[in-house]
């Protein structure tokens, strides 16, 4: 089994969070420091999400779901994963997630397709973050998306 097989990828739906600079305590504690990433728990990103659909070539929310964030995280292995779902609840609580594994990975796509942010997005950042000051995070299209791992 190669090391992409090895990897536990889950996307963590999250409803009982109101900002999520609420999270920050759970994911931030992954973030580089001093130049140093932990690749055994990899917190992608954090996305608000609406529930909806598609009404005259338009977006209609129809606000059905009640999860409120997505959050795509790439772990070492499965036990990597749990022990650190641990942290994830003492911040939001027990009930308060559904997790969705990721059955099969294909890394070329959103490796070709990278990120996009658009200039508002970029304005909301964190203009502290070494992501920012080193210019690994610029608007337009990304380069390298996602998360510079190297198994995909």
């Amino acid at each position: 089994m190669g090391e992409q097989e090895q990897r536990f990828r889950a996307l963590v739906l999250i409803e009982n969070v109101d900002h999520p600079d609420d999270l920050k305590p759970f994911w931030g504690k992954w973030e580089e420091k001093d130049g140093v990433r932990d690749d055994n728990f990899v917190v992608i990103r954090v996305d608000e999400v609406a529930s909806g659909t598609i009404v005259d070539e338009g977006f209609y929310m129809d606000g059905t779901s009640r999860y409120k964030y997505v959050v795509p995280i790439d772990a070492s292995d499965e036990h990597e994963f749990a022990t650190k779902l641990v942290d994830l609840q003492a911040v939001i609580g027990d009930g308060g997630y559904i997790i969705l594994k990721v059955m099969t990975h294909f890394p070329l796509y959103p490796q070709n397709a990278s990120g996009f942010i658009t200039p508002s997005e970029l304005d909301a950042g964190e203009k502290d973050h070494p992501f920012y000051k080193n210019k690994l995070v610029h608007e337009g299209r990304q380069d390298n998306s996602p998360g510079f791992n190297p198994w995909g």
